[in-house]
């Protein structure tokens, strides 16, 4: 009985719950496209939420691994696209959310392609093409997005 109890306390005391943590994100977010599953746990530890978003066609189907206003969209095995919304924190790529969308085109000039609040540049990228979008309401920043061009 009394080992029961030692083992039990023991048990509790070196329990130490996880909590959801915003991510660190780089300067450059971009550089984070290509993590596998394995490599965004490693990363930030687990996320706090895990779902799946339907594509127009069955192939374009994604899991997200959701942290506070962060998500990274993984296609197969690899993050193709990754989303801030409401709950990131800080500069994302020198944008912050909430800022006027005239503020980030002084930033980064004018956007290549552009309609309906959604505005797109060109990032530069050694590997493989990657896009800049913001999404826009009442011409401020509602959501930020770095995806491959090319997937």
């Amino acid at each position: 009985m009394i080992r029961g109890a030692i083992i039990g306390l023991s048990l509790l005391v070196g329990f130490s719950p996880v909590f959801p943590v915003e991510p660190s994100i780089p300067d450059d977010p971009s550089v984070l496209l290509g993590l596998t599953p394995i490599g965004l746990v490693e990363r930030y530890g687990a996320p706090e939420r895990v779902y799946a978003v339907r594509g127009m066609e069955p192939w374009q189907d994604d899991v997200v691994f959701r942290y506070s206003g962060v998500f990274f969209y993984l296609c197969e095995d690899r993050v193709w696209q990754i989303g801030f919304s409401e709950g990131a924190a800080g500069l994302i790529a020198g944008i912050r959310l909430g800022e006027s969308l005239e503020t980030v085109c002084a930033k980064f000039g004018l956007p290549a392609e552009s309609g309906d609040g959604v505005s797109e540049w060109r990032w530069p990228s050694s590997s493989y093409p990657v896009v800049l979008r913001v999404v826009s309401r009442a011409e401020t920043v509602r959501e930020v997005y770095f995806f491959r061009a090319d997937f």
